[in-house]
């Protein structure tokens, strides 16, 4: 179970090291741990047992549960501010929230921890008549970086501001070794979300005449940053957890609030395409038992952005989307490449990928729903489903009748 831990939680968020983990477990075998070591320990099992478990009536969430309570039990010792110690402690507690949203509210976990982080000066490298060694500079950097990549995706899946700006920050890389690959190639993607998530969403998008040309530098970033992907990503669960997330932040990003009236016609077309690979994408996900595993709250919620985002598409532009014609996209003014439409379908091969569309979310979204088991809000998805899959059907019979 450790070693699961280490494959997916730290690759991705190395801010505790793997000798930590193993000492503290091998201190809590030998029974003389700490306050640190039995949080470490229960904490790491507790999040890969949530993560591992498919229902919250199943053993494992319920085991997660029983090692979750032990590590409370040192809590007040382990999470007193003031130290980069408890901003490590407060992260495995984040990483717990991912998986098991009914006990721990992740949107205001991370936002402790990142205002923590900052409190202690980790969003500024030390200056360089500081002196301090190599392995601690790195563990500073670390700690600080896994801060900035989990407040980054669920301010994002929240669709509310991040902790702190990027402009704030000066903090050089931590160095990557083979056990950092996926720490370093997904800080890429989180670098150009927050940059572009800060443009659209929270710098009065809605003021900005020409949208379409930052629209399109997102786009050509996140292009950019997925022909970069390293050969030796590993496991299987993060390629698609990470191929997931790029087209969740592409359909993102061409939804700015107030935007949607001074946005091309060809960006609903693209909406559409990337909805569809989307849906696609995680049914992929959900059928294979080994990736559903890593399946966060965090999906959860994009997910249910990308269907309403789906939906608001079919009810206000299916007339547009599922015509013959596609229009020309439209030039871009500044350096940027303009995102493309792999394929120009017919209106009813379109109408199909949506019906289509709209069954793959529809089980993958009850995947979610019977994983976290709220129930509120995947009953008002599936009310929304019912009627845009009626809205399809619709369209269906008007084709078939002409």
């Amino acid at each position: 179970m450790v070693q699961y831990y280490i494959d997916h939680y730290l690759a991705l968020y190395p801010f505790i090291s793997e000798s930590k983990i193993f000492s503290s477990l091998e201190a809590l075998r030998m029974g003389h741990g700490d306050a640190v070591d039995h949080w470490t320990a229960f904490l790491v099992l507790a999040v890969t047992l949530a993560s591992k478990s498919s229902s919250q009536n199943g053993s494992k969430y319920k085991e997660a549960i029983t090692y979750l309570v032990t590590a409370l039990r040192y809590a007040e010792i382990v999470l007193l501010p003031g130290s980069i110690q408890a901003v490590q402690m407060l992260l495995l507690l984040v990483q717990y929230s991912l998986v098991d949203p009914h006990h721990f509210e992740v949107w205001y976990l991370i936002g402790a921890a990142a205002r923590i982080a900052v409190d202690l000066g980790l969003h500024q490298d030390l200056p360089q008549t500081v002196q301090l060694e190599s392995s601690q500079l790195d563990l500073r950097r670390r700690v600080y970086y896994s801060v900035y990549a989990l407040d980054r995706t669920v301010s994002m899946s929240y669709r509310r501001s991040f902790t702190f700006s990027d402009d704030s920050a000066n903090v050089a890389r931590f160095k990557t070794g083979t056990s950092s690959v996926a720490a370093g190639y997904i800080l890429g993607l989180r670098e150009i979300q927050s940059s572009f998530y800060m443009k659209l969403f929270r710098s009065g998008s809605d003021s900005i005449q020409n949208i379409w040309p930052i629209i399109c530098s997102a786009t050509d970033g996140l292009r950019r940053w997925e022909e970069g992907h390293p050969q030796q990503l590993q496991p299987e669960a993060v390629k698609e957890m990470l191929q997931n997330e790029m087209l969740f932040t592409k359909i993102l990003f061409l939804s700015p609030p107030g935007a949607a009236k001074r946005l091309p016609d060809y960006c609903q077309l693209l909406m559409l395409q990337y909805v569809t690979e989307y849906a696609v994408s995680l049914s992929s996900t959900t059928g294979n038992s080994d990736a559903a595993e890593f399946l966060s709250w965090v999906d959860a919620l994009q997910a249910l952005f990308v269907a309403d985002v789906f939906f608001r598409l079919l009810e206000q532009h299916a007339v547009l989307i599922f015509a013959d014609a596609v229009p020309d996209p439209p030039n871009v003014p500044q350096a940027g490449t303009v995102p493309p439409l792999q394929t120009r379908n017919s209106g009813q091969d379109k109408l199909i990928g949506a019906l289509e569309s709209c069954q793959l979310l529809d089980s993958a979204v009850e995947y979610l729903g019977t994983k976290f088991g709220y129930s509120q809000p995947f009953a008002e998805y599936r009310t929304k489903s019912v009627y845009a899959c009626s809205i399809l059907q619709k369209f269906d019979s008007q084709r078939n009748l002409s």
